[in-house]
């Protein structure tokens, strides 16, 4: 296997990781935010 080649199927993937990941990590800052603000 080749590295640096990437196959179309796990760019879509890498994407898909890294779009779940942003959102992810949006939901824990918000919540974080939403806690302080509570306290």
């Amino acid at each position: 296997m080749s590295r640096g080649v990437i196959q179309p199927s796990q760019q879509k993937l890498a994407e898909k990781l890294t779009i779940l990941n942003d959102r992810g990590i949006g939901m824990l800052t918000r919540v974080y935010n939403i806690k302080k603000v509570c306290r």
